[in-house]
């Protein structure tokens, strides 16, 4: 009898800390009117509605909104572009520039893809490291 209390308890526990495999995927969100200058680091994913500048890393889902302006390199495992860039852009798999994305900077990533009006300048590379 106790010990199944005593366990509803270690789940509860788990869920409000954040250990286990019961906690929610971790996202930082930078929103709107929000500006961050420096170094960004995050080891979850990251939604970008605001102003950075410096430099932004995240091992997860990078995704800047329509209304982002990052002066930064970029750094993220996989990424969503819809907002501006200025900026080297390095992804290790998928990045996805939509239609209202702005990128000028060298682009590195394993595959792309790239939505009809979106503006580009700087080097491509994809496929593999360069």
């Amino acid at each position: 009898m106790f010990s199944r209390t005593k366990g509803t308890e270690a789940a509860k526990e788990s869920e409000i800390s954040g250990s286990g495999a019961m906690s929610p995927k971790q996202v930082t969100v930078i929103a709107r009117g929000v500006k961050l200058e420096g170094n960004f680091v995050s080891e979850g994913d990251v939604h970008i509605e605001g102003d950075v500048e410096g430099h932004v890393k995240t091992s997860g889902n990078l995704m800047v909104g329509p209304v982002a302006v990052i002066a930064a390199d970029v750094t993220a495992a996989s990424a969503t572009v819809a907002g501006m860039i200025n900026g080297a852009v390095s992804v290790q798999k998928q990045l996805h520039i939509k239609a209202t994305a702005k990128i000028t900077g060298d682009i590195q990533c394993e595959t792309i893809a790239v939505d009809a009006g979106a503006q580009l300048s700087g080097k491509l590379s994809v496929g593999g490291k360069s």
